[in-house]
């Protein structure tokens, strides 16, 4: 009988420090998926064309604006006197200074809205999949409106892009929230049946023996 108390009595053994890490070590989480990766790439490059389109712009709204052009194009060893390069320079030159600065200041705004996305679908991001629907979404109507009036090879390829975009995240979206809805609903149910099986539980133990 004391052979049995005493090694009642006697501590639990702890359990190995590499079970513990293990126990409690975080789960890693999964890489975006390779389309995702994909998206963002796309996202850098309107990032670094948007970026340069502003430099450009804000270049040209503090100088001389025919001229600047005329000696870019002398630069890359093109004639500014070919007419298609004269009628687009010609064009620019009829561009208000002020509208200018406000095109700069929205390639601006733009760069960094398409450089928050890049980091955050690379980053597998939930609120960048919205950023990306709501400022991908805006331009479709534009593209539509534009290939009624004059179609290209490039506004429709550009739509078709932007409308797979467009589905591919909000599909994602949509799944994602889904889930967060269902994973909800399981920890209720999980809550719940452990009030109750702690109320029975209490009430077993309370219950008067006879």
């Amino acid at each position: 009988m004391t052979d049995t108390s005493a090694e009642s009595s006697q501590p639990l053994p702890a359990p190995a420090a590499n079970q513990v890490t293990v126990a409690h070590r975080p789960r890693p989480k999964p890489h975006a998926p390779l389309m995702l990766r994909l998206i963002a790439g796309l996202a850098l490059l309107k990032t670094l064309l948007t970026a340069t389109a502003c430099f450009f712009v804000m270049v040209l709204s503090h100088h001389d604006v025919a001229e600047t052009l005329n000696t870019w194009l002398r630069a890359l060893n093109l004639d500014p006197d070919a007419e298609f390069l004269h009628r687009g320079v010609a064009w620019f030159a009829g561009i208000p200074v002020a509208k200018l600065r406000l095109a700069g200041v929205g390639f601006f705004i733009y760069a960094i809205l398409y450089l928050a996305e890049a980091i955050g679908l690379w980053l597998d991001q939930t609120w960048a999949e919205w950023l990306t629907i709501v400022i991908t979404g805006l331009l479709i109507p534009l593209e539509i409106k534009e290939m009624f009036t004059h179609i290209t090879v490039m506004v429709t390829l550009l739509f078709v892009l932007n409308v797979a975009v467009v589905a591919y995240l909000a599909n994602r979206v949509r799944r994602k929230i889904r889930i967060h809805h269902e994973r909800k609903l399981a920890e209720a149910a999980a809550t719940a049946a452990a009030s109750a099986a702690s109320s029975a539980s209490r009430d077993w133990t309370g219950a008067p023996s006879e």
